[in-house]
């Protein structure tokens, strides 16, 4: 899972019917790849945070650097519990869409 990825590549945002959310791709020297993306339904709350890989969503702690220091620690905790069906799609979705660019 996360602790076996690093080099952030890309980060985008984009809005998908009624969510909004943005993120961006991790990837291991061996081509491993995975994505941050946090996500929410457009004036709603909450905000979530999700790990994904191979299509499967992962509950997350993240932390970014702070002290001018550039890192960004991710620790998962298994499979993200009762991830709305609407927001999944949104979000794999524009994942395929970032894949393309």
């Amino acid at each position: 899972m996360a602790e076996n990825l690093e080099n952030l590549r890309r980060t985008a945002s984009r809005r998908f019917g009624n969510y909004e959310m943005f993120g961006g791709r991790f990837e291991s020297d061996n081509g491993r790849s995975a994505w941050l993306m946090t996500a929410w339904e457009s004036g709603r709350d909450p905000v979530r945070t999700y790990w994904i890989e191979g299509g499967e969503f992962f509950a997350t702690g993240v932390r970014y650097g702070i002290n001018f220091s550039n890192f960004t620690f991710v620790e998962t905790f298994g499979p993200a519990p009762s991830v709305d069906p609407e927001l999944k799609e949104a979000v794999l979705r524009a994942i395929a869409e970032w894949q393309k660019e």
